[in-house]
């Protein structure tokens, strides 16, 4: 069996947005907030709106700008920024439709690929200790130590009695909790011919992205079943571990699996996951109604 995946596009803006993406021409925009004149600040704030996420490295060395119109501003333009759904980096993953493996659901042969393509991946940050299962929605929290991330590989195994599609958020902390700005997210085809076995890991590609090794992020899982599913709210198990295994992060999920952790992997660099090949949008375009994303790819 295939896995197949559209590397979406990033969406942040081309140099003509801004002119150029030169941290130094930014500068100078970004000064331009400042400006005495009002419609000069207006144009450099639209100019760095239009620059989308290749101009946010650059704001956040103002956040604390001691001019108080260029400190508001960048915080203006970096809401904008991060609240725009249509710019986030995905990948879209399925298993191929026309193909149907005699591997389904064989645990021995997943785990043993699983283990093989990870022994030549750099893993910068793992928790694979245990298995609770839960059904549903779940964000957990990690530090990577390490400064990209180009793959997440997460315990969520298909139950048989739906379908659809699973989403996994790469995103920022805020406060503790998942924050609105969603740095990279990654689809996944869930079918009853997935060769995910019981308690196996599921590959989530995402475009690398860069991260501050230091810093706290989460992965955030959520499920979209198809109209037809039989099983309307959940098509996947998350495996768990118990006791507060993972010390540098936290489950949010249903309260009563609190002081539990999601297993993954976080993976830096790697190979291509075994069976890896882009789709096309028409490939999408394809699907049949029912199983079609929840969203329309750009």
């Amino acid at each position: 069996m295939l896995l197949l995946a559209l590397h979406q596009p990033n969406f942040a803006a081309t140099p003509e947005a801004t002119g150029s993406t030169d941290p130094s021409h930014i500068r100078k925009l970004i000064g331009g907030l400042g400006a005495n004149d009002f419609k000069t600040r207006e144009a450099a704030q639209l100019a760095l709106i239009r620059g989308g996420r290749s101009v946010l490295p650059v704001l956040a060395e103002y956040v604390n700008s001691d001019d108080p119109e260029i400190r508001t501003r960048v915080g203006e333009i970096s809401d904008r920024i991060k609240q725009d759904q249509s710019s986030i980096p995905q990948t879209f993953s399925m298993f191929e439709s026309s193909t149907k493996s005699m591997r389904s659901g064989d645990k021995a042969w997943w785990i043993d690929t699983v283990t093989k393509w990870s022994e030549r991946a750099n893993v910068c940050v793992s928790n694979m200790t245990g298995n609770i299962g839960l059904a549903g929605t779940i964000a957990q929290s990690f530090v990577p130590h390490c400064d990209r991330i180009s793959m997440m590989l997460v315990m969520t195994y298909p139950i048989q009695s739906g379908w659809g599609w699973v989403r996994v958020d790469l995103c920022e902390d805020r406060e503790g909790r998942p924050g609105e700005y969603v740095l990279a997210r990654s689809w996944l085809r869930m079918d009853r011919d997935c060769p995910v076995p019981h308690s196996g890991f599921a590959p989530y590609p995402i475009p690398t992205t860069h991260v501050d090794p230091k810093r706290l992020y989460w992965l955030q899982v959520r499920e979209f079943p198809d109209e037809d599913s039989p099983a309307p709210h959940n098509i996947t198990n998350i495996g768990l571990s118990p006791g507060n295994r993972y010390a540098e992060g936290a489950l949010l999920g249903d309260p009563s699996d609190s002081g539990n952790d999601a297993l993954f992997m976080i993976v830096s660099q790697s190979e291509e996951f075994p069976f890896l090949h882009n789709l096309t949008r028409d490939d999408l375009e394809r699907l049949p109604a029912s199983a079609r994303l929840p969203i329309s790819p750009r």
